[in-house]
């Protein structure tokens, strides 16, 4: 016998040993489930089913309501827009700020 001969015979008998322990591993046996239903489940009856328009329903919004949202939210739009004017051409730094920091920074 050679080493190699050796090697390869504990190598195969290894393979084998860990081949024996593994595959009973794997073939866990989950249990079985019953054809009834759970006691907690005895008795209930499930709703009907029903078109998701007839869930939702087909409210049609306030017009006066609508109206006030809209006039809320145009508001804000002009209120952002006179802003965005505002700063047309600017950094948005006022003239204090830019001036502080054009001045060199003192090391103490």
């Amino acid at each position: 016998m050679t080493i190699n001969g050796d090697v390869t015979r504990m190598r195969i008998a290894l393979a084998s040993l860990m081949a024996l322990l593994v595959v009973p591993a794997c073939s866990v046996n989950a249990p079985d489930l019953p054809n009834r239903p759970y006691n907690w489940q005895s008795g209930v009856d499930y709703p009907a089913l029903a078109p998701i328009e007839t869930i939702l329903g087909t409210e049609v919004p306030d017009p006066e309501t609508d109206a006030r949202t809209t006039d809320v939210l145009e508001a804000r739009v002009a209120n952002l827009q006179a802003r965005a004017n505002n700063l047309q051409g600017t950094s948005g730094i006022d003239s204090e700020t830019r001036n502080r920091l054009a001045r060199p920074e003192s090391t103490d």
